[in-house]
């Protein structure tokens, strides 16, 4: 009888240490982060510029756009990646872009009605659960994740991917974590400062960065991994 045994996870990672794709995964994804960091309020500030009332429809579209942005960044730095492994990998970056968008269009809508409702005290009795700035953090990467995790899975599934269906719990956990990058929480103590450490707030700002390109790299360049040797045995 033959038996292959399954690597351990400890073996996936020392595999996944030494496996340039790996390393290109995780620098994607970092840049990602980087470049999205920069454009993606490039909306925000040309709507300023003009001379027209910020109302709520045009404060969704700049929500919008700036998703789409964020989309087609990742999508394209990936794809830098994965076009030497999957036929016609283009379709990753419409498929991140409009993961990105969907998931901002259901956050300005069904996402606050959601909260909104659950927040309400004279109704629910677990309302300080939905309340806090913290919840709403985590709302949106839960949202994000589960949106953008489908749009991408569609991609492997159509690749004919075994398992694919894991890639969305892993961008929700991913998301998730990355949440925890303590980076929105602190950076409003280091802007409430009276400014006489700009340097040290800049600092940090590119640390949160890094750290979570480098947590997204890292929690789905294992799967990745082994999506990509599947499609090798199937060559």
């Amino acid at each position: 009888m033959r038996y292959d045994a399954q690597p351990s996870l400890w073996q996936k990672i020392s595999k996944a240490l030494g496996s340039r794709v790996f390393h290109s995964w995780v620098f994607a994804c970092i840049a990602s982060y980087f470049l999205a960091y920069q454009l993606a309020p490039v909306p925000a500030i040309v709507v300023q510029s003009l001379p027209v009332e910020m109302t709520p429809a045009r404060l969704a579209g700049v929500s919008l756009l700036s998703a789409v942005i964020i989309g087609l960044v990742f999508g394209l730095c990936q794809w830098f990646v994965l076009r030497i492994h999957f036929r016609k990998a283009y379709w990753w970056i419409v498929a991140t872009a409009l993961g990105y968008g969907m998931a901002s269009l259901l956050g300005e809508g069904l996402l606050k009605f959601v909260f909104s409702v659950l927040s309400d005290p004279s109704v629910w009795g677990i309302a300080p659960l939905f309340s806090s700035e913290s919840a709403a953090y985590t709302g949106q990467a839960l949202m994000y994740g589960a949106v953008v995790g489908i749009a991408q899975w569609l991609f492997f599934r159509a690749r004919h991917v075994h398992k694919s269906a894991a890639w969305i719990p892993v961008i929700v956990l991913t998301m998730l974590l990355i949440q925890r990058v303590p980076s929105p929480n602190f950076s409003v103590f280091m802007q409430q400062l009276d400014g006489s450490l700009p340097g040290l707030y800049m600092l940090f700002q590119m640390a949160s960065i890094v750290v979570s390109g480098i947590v997204f790299g890292l929690s789905t360049g294992l799967l990745l991994l082994d999506f990509i040797s599947q499609k090798e045995e199937q060559v």
